[in-house]
């Protein structure tokens, strides 16, 4: 950002973040849109904390909003939201959920991913029994590795593995 301003460089860009970082550097945001931040997606993983807490990310689903506010005071514009869909709870009721706010948050674009247990991870060593398809060309976060205690694979690639727009 420092040397961006010294030079005075005429660039716009975008950044994909988290919603902690935005939280972290709230008092950067102005200085990044004046040198040329044009919009920002967050990945935002879920809304429920519990979630959060199981996958060690360093918020709260309270703290979304508060990120959000502070994109949106700073003008710059929040282009799309990322979340993962397909833990074992997923169903149909968390999904439209997950709609819901996603609308109420008023992102104008919205990927949903699947939990992708990647080989030598910690989560694949603990979802390594439920893991149905070990096809690795499918670790991509657009395919359903898992399915859900109500939602099959099938189901869930349905549903996912593509952008919303709204």
């Amino acid at each position: 950002l420092d040397e961006l301003e010294k030079r005075k460089l005429k660039v716009k860009f975008g950044i994909k973040t988290r919603v902690n970082d935005i939280i972290k550097n709230k008092d950067l945001l102005e200085r990044f849109r004046e040198s040329g931040l044009i919009s920002v997606g967050l990945g935002i993983e879920r809304f429920q904390d519990h979630d959060l807490q199981v996958w060690n990310k360093d918020y709260q689903a309270r703290d979304i909003k508060i990120s959000l506010g502070y994109i949106r005071q700073a003008g710059i514009p929040l282009t799309e939201m990322y979340l993962i869909f397909g833990c074992s709870g997923d169903n149909m009721f968390v999904w439209k959920n997950i709609l819901k706010n996603v609308r109420r948050l008023k992102a104008p674009i919205f990927y949903a991913s699947f939990i992708t247990p990647f080989p030598g991870s910690k989560i694949a060593d603990e979802l390594s029994g439920q893991i149905k398809d070990w096809d690795y060309r499918h670790y991509d976060f657009s395919h359903a590795i898992i399915p859900t205690q109500s939602l099959s694979i099938m189901q869930l690639n349905a549903l996912v593995g593509k952008k919303f727009f709204f």
